[in-house]
């Protein structure tokens, strides 16, 4: 530990001040900021790791929401659709299954109410054939709930969770 972090005495930047900020990283790139455009850019990387966390978190949210209700569900899926994330159930019933369309509606409100980042439609559709499936998302670019009765797993080959 070099003599300058052993120093326990913050550094305060106040957005008002018009001072200069010289940020030197590890990799010994140079950055002078403003204490401004320092405070903006702290912010906005504290806001993309709450936004990656709450990703984490909501895909877990549908995991376990998927894992209650697997003798109910053929599949479900997550995919994204104009600017919003939708989550696709496809019954296991031939038929539109009525209580399923309630446990949505109860989805549908915990993800309004928990997920500040993520808007979320959560929609029901026919999908048991790929065709079905088809005119609604692409499976390939879609994450796919599925797993033995007593647990869900998510898996796609583009998302990392």
């Amino acid at each position: 530990m070099t003599e300058r972090t052993k120093n326990k005495t913050p550094h305060v930047l106040d957005a008002r001040d018009e001072r200069s900020v010289l940020i030197s990283p590890e990799n010994e790139d140079r950055f002078v900021l403003s204490c401004k455009e320092t405070i903006q850019a702290v912010q906005s990387g504290l806001g993309e790791i709450a936004f990656q966390a709450e990703l984490k978190e909501l895909i877990k949210h549908i995991s376990e929401w998927v894992t209650k209700r697997i003798e109910s569900l053929h599949a479900c899926y997550l995919a994204s659709r104009d600017g919003d994330l939708v989550v696709f159930s496809v019954p296991k019933s031939d038929q539109y299954d009525n209580l399923l369309a309630d446990e949505l509606t109860e989805l549908d409100v915990e993800l309004a109410e928990k997920f500040q980042y993520w808007r979320c439609q959560v929609v029901q559709i026919p999908g048991k054939s790929s065709t079905e499936l088809a005119a609604f998302l692409d499976e390939e670019q879609a994450l796919a709930f599925h797993g033995p009765q007593d647990q869900a797993t998510a898996t796609q080959g583009e998302v990392a969770s």
